[in-house]
């Protein structure tokens, strides 16, 4: 599994997605500091990948830098705030959608 997260990202050094998995790789063996690595890469990556923040922070916790792990659950609170404003905005917009689809059909004359 290591090897084809590591191919990956060698073939896609943006791929956020392949170095999250990594550090959960990583993290599992408690292999921290790669660990660590590769969640900066996937942030640097993709800086709104809030579960990379996430476990970011338990990895700074669990290698005592406090300071790090309650930035990292900052930014991981505000993602999910964020998302959950977002989906939130989604919903309505979808409401809006299938009223106005409603209104539509009642107005339109019956097809023959």
């Amino acid at each position: 599994m290591e090897s084809l997260l590591q191919k990956a990202v060698s073939l896609d050094p943006n791929f956020g997605d392949a170095y999250l998995k990594l550090g959960i790789w990583y993290s599992e063996d408690k292999q921290y500091a790669p660990a660590i690595s590769s969640w900066q890469k996937a942030l640097a990556a993709q800086p709104r990948l809030a579960d990379a923040h996430y476990r970011l922070a338990q990895a700074y916790m669990r290698t005592g830098n406090k300071l790090k792990a309650r930035s990292e659950m900052q930014v991981y609170g505000q993602l999910l705030k964020e998302q959950g404003q977002e989906t939130e905005t989604e919903r309505q917009r979808m409401q809006q959608f299938v009223y106005t689809l409603r209104g539509k059909s009642a107005a339109s004359p019956p097809l023959n």
